[in-house]
């Protein structure tokens, strides 16, 4: 539930100031997804956490691994929007989607 409520949430900030700057729908998918995986403090953080014990290896697990699923899945991600990308514009330099 984690990865999806901060998928979502990158995916609709990050896409939502992309679309705000007048990039197409797709573009802004692509830096929303994009950074999703940007999660090098994550990883960070949680294991500072751990050795801090502000939480339990619990936590720390569901936290690593939201943060790895979210590396994967922007990867993923990524290669779709930019196969869509990849398509010959129409007349009116819009993708088709």
């Amino acid at each position: 539930m984690l990865t999806v409520v901060v998928s979502i949430g990158q995916i609709l900030s990050a896409g939502g100031m992309a679309r705000l700057l007048r990039f197409s729908w797709i573009e802004s998918l692509a830096v929303g997804v994009g950074m999703c995986g940007r999660a090098e403090m994550a990883y960070v953080l949680t294991a500072l956490g751990l050795q801090l014990e502000v939480f339990g290896p619990q936590v720390f697990s569901v936290l690593i691994f939201t943060t790895f699923a979210l590396n994967t899945l922007a990867a993923i991600g990524l290669k779709g929007c930019a196969i869509t990308l990849n398509r010959p514009a129409d007349k009116s330099g819009r993708h088709q989607v």
